[in-house]
């Protein structure tokens, strides 16, 4: 964990337990203004620049950010150690189920869509690739890089997040219903924390390849964005806003308790306002399909 989230982690944690100690409600997030964010690290640089900016204008509501798993973020709304879950995928059924053992009413709103990039070193030949190769790569078929190119040679390696990350379950559910079946990562992947260790991973070994959430591939990465086609006559298609045919093309989501506090609602509002928006599409993201909050 990064020490700003640890930071963040440990603010949000002090607060909570002050209340617990002042107060005899049982929520003792009620108790303070700060807004505690926790979940996918996907959204680290959206929620960075949202939270900056909506302090600007609100400082007695600040918002603190522990960003590591979309997992890890539902976990903590369900166990009321946090006000908001940040998501790259909606919640499983288990989660579901675990939220009303523990009465936890809760809403979603989509905050907007990113891009699911493909990445290989900057010195990989291949610039594309179709979506049955990607699915015989990432299962573990695809062993070698001349079984797709002649000019590139070696054993192929693969990046990505832990299984319960919301990219992985996204990239790998979307492969699978190319395959028409479960499509799980191959044995022996190596599995990075976050988006920012994968691109370091790529960018180091020439035969790497990995996926990662699209603003993470800035210039300065030394790694490739791969472009996708889904099948070889088709035409190739890039993580972009106004390619609007990329496959892999997901939801962002807040969780939130029903009853949240007015600083939370403030928030929301917020990000999913003109101007938050606005800064979304500045940071690369796209507008979500509607910003009405719907009950889980």
């Amino acid at each position: 964990m990064k020490a700003a989230q640890l930071i963040a982690l440990i603010l949000c944690l002090s607060c909570q337990l002050f209340c617990i100690s002042c107060g005899n409600k049982p929520d003792s997030r009620a108790q303070t203004p700060m807004v505690c964010v926790t979940g996918s690290d996907t959204m680290e640089t959206l929620l960075s620049a949202w939270s900056k900016d909506f302090m600007k204008d609100k400082p007695k509501e600040p918002v603190s950010l522990t960003l590591v798993s979309t997992g890890t973020g539902i976990n903590s709304l369900i166990e009321r150690n946090s006000d908001m879950a940040a998501a790259s995928r909606e919640m499983l059924d288990s989660e579901k189920a675990e939220a009303k053992a523990k009465d936890a009413k809760l809403k979603k709103v989509m905050v907007a869509k990113d891009f699911i990039a493909v990445v290989t070193n900057s010195t990989n030949p291949i610039n594309e690739l179709t979506l049955e190769q990607l699915a015989s790569v990432f299962s573990g078929r695809t062993k070698k890089w001349q079984e797709l190119s002649p000019k590139y040679k070696g054993d192929i390696v693969l990046v990505m997040r832990e299984p319960d990350a919301g990219s992985t379950k996204f990239f790998l559910s979307h492969l699978a219903k190319l395959e028409g079946k479960e499509v799980k990562s191959a044995p022996g992947a190596k599995v990075s924390s976050s988006n920012e260790t994968i691109v370091d991973e790529v960018a180091k070994n020439k035969m790497a390849i990995g996926f990662v959430a699209f603003p993470y591939t800035h210039s300065e990465c030394k790694t490739k964005t791969i472009k996708i086609k889904k099948d070889k006559t088709s035409k190739s298609t890039q993580p972009i806003a106004s390619d609007t045919s990329y496959p892999f093309i997901r939801p962002l989501y807040f969780f939130f308790d029903a009853n949240a506090k007015q600083e939370v609602k403030d928030f929301i509002g917020y990000c999913t306002g003109e101007r938050g928006q606005n800064l979304a599409k500045m940071r690369g993201f796209a507008p979500p399909d509607s910003t009405g909050a719907q009950e889980i």
